[in-house]
């Protein structure tokens, strides 16, 4: 029941990060094409938008988590916190390993590999957590231990 609560906790988590970084990016896209005269074509704008979300959700995932001791909004809000399997604090390092999981966990297999490996995890990790030796914890924390 536990591992369950987790992994949709985690679902939610996830959720609420990708709609407040759709939020952050639209406001972030409007302000940089403030001043366009010309409308651009589809194509033109899907391309910019494309190259452009990329690197925001790179930093986000990666400098979140470490900047806010394991947290992103989503885990904030759903009481879930990233750490060392030794209950340690992470550092840039494993918030970047996390990361570089998130492609085979969600771009690669559209978030099976992450739900797949949760379940057969006795830690209930995703791909990314056993690359960084980390895992979310579910718990009553202060934001600042």
């Amino acid at each position: 029941m536990q591992k369950t609560k987790i992994i949709l906790l985690r679902a939610l988590a996830r959720l609420i990060d990708l709609i407040f970084l759709n939020y952050c990016f639209g406001k972030f896209y409007d302000f940089l094409n403030r001043d366009a005269i010309v409308p651009h074509d589809g194509l033109f704008t899907g391309l910019q938008e494309m190259i452009l979300f990329i690197p925001f959700c790179v930093l986000y995932e990666l400098f979140f988590e470490y900047l806010s001791f394991g947290f992103t909004l989503g885990k904030f809000i759903c009481g879930l916190r990233v750490r060392l399997l030794n209950g340690k604090m992470i550092e840039p390092k494993h918030a970047f390993f996390r990361w570089l999981g998130v492609i085979f966990d969600f771009y690669l297999t559209l978030g099976l590999g992450a739900i797949i490996s949760a379940i057969y995890s006795k830690k209930v990790q995703r791909i990314g957590d056993r690359f960084a030796g980390t895992t979310v914890t579910m718990g009553n924390y202060k934001f600042w231990k």
